[in-house]
């Protein structure tokens, strides 16, 4: 039986950020919606919902879904945001990977977001390697939001 993509994807966040952030992977049932890690290095924390799907819609037009993405972790990353905190989806459709603010997260959540809508709106997209350096970047603010797009 092959590995869940989630599980997959946690492994290659692991190997490629374990080294600059302090990572923890959250199994949580008590607090629905609660993201699967946190994170930190220094003063800096925040969290990020892992998403994994294994391809695009067939049509460009036909929006994403999620059918595991649930308005509990949503409403949480919101208000994690709202109280000044950081929090991020990071998503990995087919080979590529986004990272997603929470605004863009509802849109995606509500199904309004298609491939292209997507990748001109995530912080980082890439197609090719995991894109940690430019997840980082997002992470800490020394990338400017779209600045860091990977192709």
């Amino acid at each position: 039986m092959s590995r869940l993509p989630e599980s997959n994807f946690w492994q290659t966040i692991k190997g490629a950020l374990e080294r600059h952030l302090r990572l923890i992977r959250i199994e949580n049932a008590t607090h629905a919606g609660t993201p699967d890690v946190y994170w930190r290095r220094g003063q800096r924390a925040g969290w990020l919902e892992l998403k994994a799907v294994r391809s695009w819609p067939a049509r460009p037009a036909t929006p994403l879904h999620i059918r595991h993405f649930t308005g509990e972790q949503l409403s949480w990353l919101e208000a994690e945001v709202r109280a000044g905190g950081n929090a991020h989806l990071l998503l990995k459709v087919a080979e590529t990977v986004l990272l997603l603010d929470v605004v863009v997260a509802r849109e995606l959540y509500l199904r309004r977001l298609t491939r292209a809508d997507l990748e001109a709106r995530a912080m980082v997209v890439s197609n090719k390697a995991f894109p940690g350096e430019a997840i980082l970047g997002c992470l800490f603010g020394t990338v400017m939001k779209n600045s860091n797009v990977h192709r």
